[in-house]
């Protein structure tokens, strides 16, 4: 019966609450209570008319404002910029059984050619109100790079990069409210191909967002890959901003430690390379009782900022250099050795793109695969028009024979024989990593269209294993004699 008052019009669920209150006079059974709380949670007719009168009324009063027009933001044309940024933070107990990071501090050192700049935004207190937004933290970090001469202007693009940023993006005080603008990508965080959007006013913080609250605002448009910041005149420019994570371009995912022995900046150590004292430290008053080491250390980087702000501060930067720099090569081999004209987010993407640009291109690649590229056209509900797009599909010869080519495959085994005892000894099975799609690339590209399946016949033991005169054969054939393999073969022919 709950499930189908939802089906029901707002009057006949008050009428039927009515009837079920005064059937009973208070006395219902268990069904028809569990009928009642459903229909408390059914919006009314009069609620619902109210809500409605409520939405006529603003759009009433936003009519008889007239029409607010705003000038159009311009595009500045400065050079680009790459930005290497890291959060340090603490994590503490929060009295309800739980741990939350306490955010410390967020790092950003940016270069233009030869130039760079440093900048550090050091948190006031615990809460998420003293954190910075993305938009305001990088309009300070550029005001700085603008005073201290790194650029001339603002940048026509920010590529950020850090190592592992899941966590460093989450330092910023609205990154909850732009979470789904981010692409999630092996347990971290990058962006979409487009950007972002930030919304900014000056050096005022905007309201905080709850983290679980969509990000509505129109000037956060899903598809605009672009954030408006100020020069140091006040003036507004739109300036696109990506976040590259570099621990997808570290083979095996490696650590920061190993990443800067590549670049040849090595990560620095809190005691052997700055100097602090690996001893006990006096707690802050606040953390007493919480069961954390009191100790000058990694886990407790809130008392090296404390005691040693300077140690900390060169600690913090040398982190947020070595994505920096290491972002930097590899956008450079991108570049210079593979000839792309953008670093993917992702050492697969490399390879992908260096596949399409010796294929010829997306179209000729997808030909090459027995694939077709289409242009289709579909109707955009957000834009409120026909928007086309080029999309992959199978050419008909593949879309016959690609299922019957899966449903064929089972995987892989190897075994080696050896014939009499084996001799005492360490035995090594070499593997060659890559064997089949090595072999794969020396294959003609298969014509699809001319492909044909041979009639299907029955596999006896016999064909199978040999002779079945052999003991091994003979064991064998107990068990599949009765089981024969029906097995059918494609034919196909290269272009």
């Amino acid at each position: 019966m709950a499930e189908d008052v939802s089906k029901l019009s707002p009057g006949e669920q008050e009428a039927l609450a009515a009837f079920l209150a005064a059937r009973r006079g208070g006395g219902a059974t268990e069904t028809e209570r569990k009928a009642m709380q459903a229909l408390a949670k059914q919006p009314s007719a009069r609620r619902l008319q109210a809500r409605m009168k409520k939405e006529i009324q603003a759009g009433i009063a936003k009519l008889k404002a007239g029409p607010n027009f705003e000038a159009p933001v311009p595009t500045y044309d400065g050079p680009p910029v790459r930005v290497g940024f890291d959060a340090e933070w603490v994590t503490v107990p929060d009295g309800k059984k739980r741990y939350k990071n306490e955010i410390l501090c967020i790092t950003a050192v940016l270069q233009c050619g030869a130039l760079q700049s440093r900048y550090i935004y050091r948190m006031r207190g615990p809460s998420r109100e003293d954190r910075p937004t993305m938009a305001v933290f990088f309009q300070r970090l550029l005001h700085l790079a603008l005073e201290e001469k790194t650029i001339q202007g603002l940048p026509n693009r920010i590529l950020v990069f850090g190592h592992f940023i899941r966590g460093d993006l989450a330092s910023f005080r609205d990154f909850w409210g732009y979470k789904k603008q981010f692409r999630g990508l092996g347990k971290t965080l990058v962006s979409g191909r487009a950007g972002h959007v930030l919304e900014l006013t000056g050096d005022k913080l905007p309201p905080q967002r709850d983290r679980k609250e969509e990000d509505t605002s129109a000037n956060s448009s899903r598809d605009f890959g672009q954030a408006t910041l100020r020069d140091l005149k006040g003036q507004r420019y739109k300036v696109r901003i990506r976040f590259v994570d570099t621990i997808k371009l570290t083979p095996g995912g490696k650590n920061l430690e190993y990443v800067g022995k590549m670049v040849g900046l090595g990560k620095l150590d809190l005691h052997r390379d700055l100097g602090i004292p690996e001893a006990p430290a006096p707690e802050r008053p606040e953390m007493i009782g919480r069961k954390l080491p009191a100790r000058y250390g990694k886990e407790r980087m809130d008392l090296v900022f404390r005691d040693y702000p300077a140690e900390a501060e060169r600690y913090a930067f040398q982190d947020a250099e070595i994505a920096l720099k290491y972002g930097l090569w590899m956008e450079s081999q991108a570049r210079e050795q593979f000839s792309l004209p953008r670093l993917p987010g992702t050492l697969a993407g490399i390879a992908t793109a260096l596949i399409l640009r010796m294929s010829g291109g997306a179209d000729k690649h997808a030909e090459m695969i027995g694939r077709e590229v289409r242009t289709q056209a579909y109707f955009h509900e957000k834009h409120r028009k026909f928007i086309t797009r080029k999309r992959e599909i199978s050419s008909p010869g593949l879309e016959i024979y690609e299922q019957f080519a899966k449903n064929a495959y089972h995987g892989g085994r190897n075994e080696c024989f050896y014939h009499g005892p084996t001799p005492v000894g360490v035995w090594y099975d070499y593997d060659l990593p890559g064997a089949y799609t090595t072999a794969l690339t020396a294959l003609r590209p298969l014509d699809y269209e001319k492909a044909y399946s041979e009639p299907t016949r029955m596999l006896t033991t016999s064909t199978i294993w040999g002779s079945p005169g052999s003991h091994l054969n003979s064991h064998l054939a107990r068990g599949f004699r009765a089981c024969p393999c029906v097995a059918s073969t494609m034919r196909f022919s290269f272009r």
